[in-house]
């Protein structure tokens, strides 16, 4: 089944971001998680094609914390609905710490997909999941390196409040595969304001060496970047 986007316009002229929170709202956000398990995509006017359970996502998203806790229920099904809710939670962003308790059921769940979504929900939420963060960095050694990145990402969100992690970002920028090695640089340039003088002083040591020898240009360029953020954030608190 394809979907024209035109076809579309009413369903995602919804509310703006936080604004919504009378019944009526929170009748709509469910009879679009509802849609969750539709099957097919949408065709944009670019000729891209999005899954038809991604535009109902940011639909409901664009309800903002009202949606939340019907999100979370649907957090907790499975496949396409699992997904879809994760979609929308990242996207509500700070509001959707009320999902900690199904993240951390999701973080130690066996299944990769679970991992990756949890990561991308405390990614959207960001310093509020700061309490997340032992268990994000088990991700870190992931046997999947997808979860890995996503591990990087989720960190790199929260921030300073990640600066537990710094030893273990080191590590997976030396011995990561690329897109790890990349997201672990953004991660740490993220999180430096937190860092102690030795965890600071470590990062640099470790990003001036990926700067000179990785053998991947884009990580490269994110070292440099993140030396940079490091200089910054020196420079603001000499």
């Amino acid at each position: 089944m394809r979907f024209v986007i035109a076809l579309l316009l009413m369903l995602l002229a919804t509310p703006v971001y936080g604004n919504a929170n009378t019944p009526d709202d929170v009748m709509a956000v469910q009879a679009l998680i509802e849609k969750f398990d539709t099957p097919g995509i949408v065709v944009t006017e670019d000729g891209r094609t999005v899954p038809a359970f991604v535009v109902y996502a940011e639909a409901v998203a664009a309800y903002g914390d009202c949606a939340v806790d019907p999100l979370i229920v649907a957090l907790e099904e499975e496949g396409q609905v699992r997904v879809a809710a994760a979609i929308a939670l990242d996207m509500i962003g700070p509001a959707s710490i009320k999902a900690k308790p199904q993240l951390v059921v999701l973080l130690n769940s066996s299944v990769d997909r679970d991992n990756i979504l949890a990561c991308g929900v405390i990614r959207g939420i960001g310093s509020s999941a700061a309490e997340l963060v032992p268990l994000v960095r088990e991700q870190l050694y992931h046997k999947n390196f997808h979860v890995q990145y996503w591990a990087c990402r989720a960190l790199a969100s929260i921030g300073p409040g990640a600066h537990a992690a710094t030893e273990d970002l080191c590590e997976r920028l030396g011995t990561g595969v690329a897109s790890v090695r990349r997201n672990a640089a953004i991660a740490l340039g993220s999180i430096a304001p937190g860092m102690t003088l030795r965890q600071l002083q470590e990062t640099v040591n470790v990003l001036e060496v990926t700067k000179l020898r990785d053998e991947c240009h884009p990580v490269r360029i994110e070292a440099v970047a993140a030396l940079a953020k490091i200089a910054e954030f020196q420079a603001q608190v000499d």
